[in-house]
């Protein structure tokens, strides 16, 4: 089973997007950015690439 802030990581992947994943999931931005923000801490790495307020691949 995973943890609430692997799906929130999975939906901000799915749509490259913290504002369309957290309508997804019926959360605030700044609270999806947090669980990211959680799971980068934890794994020690940045999980996406950010230019300014876009993704990079």
């Amino acid at each position: 089973m995973i943890s609430f802030r692997h799906e929130v990581f999975f939906e901000v992947a799915n749509h490259l997007s913290f504002a369309k994943a957290s309508q997804v999931l019926n959360l605030s931005q700044p609270a999806t950015s947090r669980h990211i923000k959680s799971l980068e801490e934890l794994y020690k790495t940045s999980l996406f690439g950010r230019v300014g307020n876009a993704f990079v691949t």
